[in-house]
């Protein structure tokens, strides 16, 4: 299976997050802006021989979390 999810990174920076599986390889990246990472992603996809499906989560904010 080849699947990268994407998210916004929490910390406040503003950059995108990728993790997810690329044929049998696990595959993490980050970058400044989507373009960039789904380019990355495209690229590590066809030196692994894989077409991941790219899954982009939307931005949620949590303020706070309560129990």
């Amino acid at each position: 299976m080849a699947q990268v999810v994407i998210t916004r990174d929490d910390d406040g920076s503003g950059d995108w997050l990728a993790e997810g599986d690329i044929g049998e390889s696990a595959y993490f990246a980050n970058a400044s802006t989507l373009a960039e990472l789904e380019a990355l992603i495209q690229q590590a996809g066809e030196l692994l021989g894989a077409d991941p499906e790219v899954v982009v989560l939307p931005e949620t904010t949590v303020d706070t979390v309560t129990a």
